[in-house]
């Protein structure tokens, strides 16, 4: 009886985990940014589009960078 008391607390246990790991990684998005590779002789040259760095110092923002292509 305790054993089927066990497996059933095990089972729920798993459940109520996996659920929790689904509703966790099922909002979650990419960076998305598109990234552009073209491959040549030399090497692989990588075009990003539309990207933003951000630099903070103790949770400030020191300085930003936007851009729309490099």
């Amino acid at each position: 009886m305790i054993n089927k008391i066990r497996l059933l607390l095990l089972l729920t246990v798993i459940a109520v985990g996996g659920y929790a790991g689904y509703s966790f990684f099922s909002g979650y998005e990419g960076a998305g940014t598109p990234l552009k590779i073209k491959i040549k002789d030399k090497g692989v040259d990588v075009e990003i589009e539309n990207f933003k760095v951000e630099h903070q110092v103790l949770g400030r923002k020191d300085w930003e960078l936007k851009a729309d292509f490099a």
